[in-house]
């Protein structure tokens, strides 16, 4: 009995996203943005490849969805009551609802999306997620579906509004770097929203030793979600398996740090501020550099005295 065994993985994050790619099957692009007025009408395609050596057949699906989590993971709802005027999915109209790929077959899928005369401002979200067919429909499970995110803005009362309710650390003392630091952005207005900024490291006196990036890969945080953003500060990789004293050098740092974030967001260009800091001691380096100093001067002080006895032997028996 011949099988073929599609894996239809689903890497979808909810923006700033990477081509979602398996050996199978290839959707692009994996979220589509679109600002729009009340009564546009908005037409555009998704692309599919197919990777098997054999043809696969997929059928579109639109389900309308929220984060599930604070990584940006979408939770897709179960699919809306066509009569729910107030749902992203119900406006989208995909045009080929079943397709079938020929091995190696590239094809793009036209959709529209129809906004009503009475949407309500602000942001919309849904998926158009592709699966293999299925006897059952509820035995399709999400691990089983692909597809493409799409967001919508409706032009209106839009209400741009944020903060961060934490900015931390994973430890308040560490041995040696990195130092793993975490962002969370609560968005608290009715439109997505694409954070990005930078954290800044400074030593105890205040100079800048790093600078590093908030969300490089332009994710979005949605209404009424947070959002985390994580950042490491290191020197270099290390390997986990290699002592702590290699650890300690190759990634070293000595003394108190103070970690500054600054956090961009909206059409006005909004910019929130949050700081933490922590101490970093190599106790390790220190340690084996404060023997290796003594064990120096001990030599240092013992030549000296050895010199000064042969000294006062050489030139005492000549007087």
């Amino acid at each position: 009995m011949k099988k073929t065994i599609i894996k239809i993985l689903l890497l979808i994050a909810l923006a700033g996203f990477f081509p979602i790619s398996s050996f199978a099957l290839t959707i692009s692009p994996p979220t589509m943005e679109f600002i729009a007025k009340r009564g546009e009408t908005i037409t555009d395609v998704v692309k599919l490849f197919n990777e098997t050596s054999a043809p696969i057949t997929l059928v579109a699906e639109v389900r309308d969805f929220k984060p599930l989590n604070e990584k940006g993971t979408p939770n897709f709802l179960p699919i809306a009551d066509k009569n729910d005027p107030s749902k992203l999915s119900n406006w989208i109209d995909v045009k080929e609802k079943t397709v079938t790929l020929k091995s190696n077959e590239r094809k793009n899928i036209l959709f529209t999306i129809n906004i009503p005369d009475g949407a309500f401002p602000g942001g919309h979200f849904a998926g158009i997620l592709w699966a293999m067919p299925s006897a059952n429909k509820d035995s399709v499970g999400i691990t089983s579906k692909t597809g493409t995110l799409i967001l919508v803005n409706i032009a209106g009362m839009a209400e741009e509004k944020a903060r961060i309710i934490e900015f931390s650390a994973d430890k308040k003392m560490y041995n040696h770097l990195p130092v793993n630091l975490s962002l969370r952005f609560e968005n608290m207005g009715n439109v997505y929203l694409k954070p990005i900024g930078e954290i800044k490291i400074k030593n105890i006196w205040g100079k800048e030793v790093a600078s590093l990036d908030v969300n490089p890969g332009l994710n979005n945080a949605l209404p009424g979600s947070v959002r985390q953003y994580n950042v490491s500060w290191k020197n270099k990789d290390v390997a986990e398996n290699l002592s702590e004293i290699i650890k300690e050098k190759d990634n070293f740092a000595f003394g108190r740090y103070s970690a500054v974030a600054t956090l961009g967001y909206g059409s006005a260009d909004q910019t929130l501020i949050a700081e933490k800091s922590f101490w970093v001691f190599p106790w390790r380096v220190i340690g084996i550099s404060l023997i290796t100093i003594l064990v120096v001067f001990l030599i240092f002080v013992l030549g000296i005295k050895r010199y000064n006895r042969w000294i006062l032997e050489k030139y005492g028996k000549k007087s």
